[in-house]
């Protein structure tokens, strides 16, 4: 074990390895990575959420608004480097049940863990146990945005009391729970105050981190005597670059037995034009801090819940607007036209996303 009696975790928030970034031109994933990145993923334990599926197997899911699916060749070097991976997202149906259990098998192969899914309620909710010198440490997927087919023999694990009671036995015998937790509205810097509530709700339930992510920006921090909450970590390997995609935390802790007493410290890397990522470093690593400070004061002061319903309020009076001057233009196609052109997932996050 590292740094005496600390455990040493490296947490990520999503993994894409399919559609853009499988075409980089990149031999294999972890050539993405500068050096400075893969030492820091190093540790008794590294993390994060796998974006997509690996393989060949399946079709693709007409519910599914994008389809990720990486190659086995391409994905393995950097994979490996992971001890477990949460497959709880709106990807893991994107290919159907084939895919999945393709996915599954693959990581089993190459030493991976999986939480998040599984045949059944229970193994979904199952976590991945480490005991590293006497420390015991369960790590949980679960997600709220779930694309699994109707039929699908598989089930994800969703926050609530099935997966906190299971949660609670573990605390029981002993164990630090961490959950990765695949949730919120994407490409904004706020947490819904829905989101706000859930995750705090998973903290105060006993998991003393809460790894968010699938709002694809970073979000704020928030420190208690309960735990931590990161609400989104960002894309850490992804294919787009716009709306401050570009850039993702790497969270380093030192976990102690006592979770009062851990300790973390925070990368930010930076995606490139040709999708590598590197670390910030000096005024741009500062110039994300700040703006990471701003955003965690905010959700403690409770100024967060306002910009997100600002935010919300503005991307409604962007569509009127747009939508009144496609009518001027060219009348009822030219709206049937645009309504071709929103996304499944924007238009579920104006409606529906609190």
């Amino acid at each position: 074990m590292t740094n005496h009696s600390r455990v040493r975790l490296v947490a990520v928030g999503d993994i894409m390895l399919g559609r853009g970034v499988r075409k980089s031109g990149f031999s294999d994933a972890k050539q993405l990575l500068a050096p400075e990145i893969l030492n820091q993923l190093k540790g008794d334990i590294v993390t994060g959420n796998l974006e997509c599926l690996i393989g060949g197997a399946g079709s693709p899911n007409p519910s599914s608004h994008s389809h990720f699916q990486g190659d086995p060749d391409f994905a393995g070097s950097l994979l490996e480097m992971f001890d477990v991976v949460s497959l709880a997202n709106n990807h893991v149906g994107d290919f159907g049940d084939q895919a999945v259990a393709e996915t599954l098998a693959w990581l089993d192969q190459i030493g991976v863990q999986h939480v998040g899914v599984g045949s059944t309620l229970e193994e979904a909710v199952e976590p991945a146990l480490f005991d590293i010198q006497g420390m015991k440490i369960a790590i949980f997927g679960a997600t709220t945005v779930g694309n699994l087919q109707l039929n699908s023999r598989y089930t994800l694990a969703v926050p609530g009391r099935f997966l906190y009671q299971r949660a609670a036995r573990l605390l029981d015998a002993g164990y630090r729970c961490i959950l990765h937790l695949h949730a919120g509205g994407g490409d904004v810097s706020f947490p819904a105050p829905a989101i706000r509530s859930l995750m705090t709700q998973a903290r105060k339930a006993g998991f003393s981190i809460v790894l968010g992510h699938h709002p694809h920006v970073v979000q704020g921090i928030d420190r208690t005597d309960d735990g931590v909450v990161f609400f989104s970590m960002g894309d850490f390997v992804f294919d787009k670059l716009n709306d401050g995609r570009d850039q993702a935390l790497v969270a380093i802790f030192a976990l102690a037995n006592d979770a009062r007493a851990d300790t973390f410290e925070i990368e930010v890397v930076q995606r490139g034009a040709d999708l590598s990522l590197s670390l910030l470093a000096g005024e741009s690593k500062d110039t994300v801090f700040r703006k990471l400070r701003d955003l965690s004061d905010m959700i403690t002061n409770g100024q967060s819940d306002a910009r997100y319903l600002v935010w919300r309020g503005s991307k409604w009076r962007r569509l009127f607007q747009s939508s009144r001057r496609d009518f001027r233009a060219g009348g009822f196609p030219a709206l049937w036209a645009k309504l071709g052109r929103v996304s499944t997932r924007k238009l579920y996050d104006l409606l529906l996303r609190r």
